[in-house]
């Protein structure tokens, strides 16, 4: 087993975007492009670790990246 989850995200975000958004509201994720070599893919990607946060803490990330991928999809 791991301990991350690759998440793709809808075309019309950008992973970078999500991710400062995210970090805005307290949550740390991590923009799929920076494991590209050249960076130049994973823009429509997340990295999430999972191994460290209790049940409880895991369940509360999810809701904060939830409302952030909704609200950022409702201003598209």
């Amino acid at each position: 087993g791991g301990v991350y989850i690759w998440c793709r995200l809808p075309a019309a975000l950008d992973s970078r975007e999500v991710a400062r958004a995210c970090m805005k509201k307290g949550l740390s994720v991590i923009s799929g492009d920076v494991f590209y070599p050249n960076h130049n893919d994973g823009f429509h990607a997340l990295r999430l670790n999972f191994s460290f946060e209790t049940e409880t803490r895991i369940r509360e990330g999810m809701c904060i990246f939830s409302d952030v991928v909704a609200s950022l999809l409702k201003n598209e």
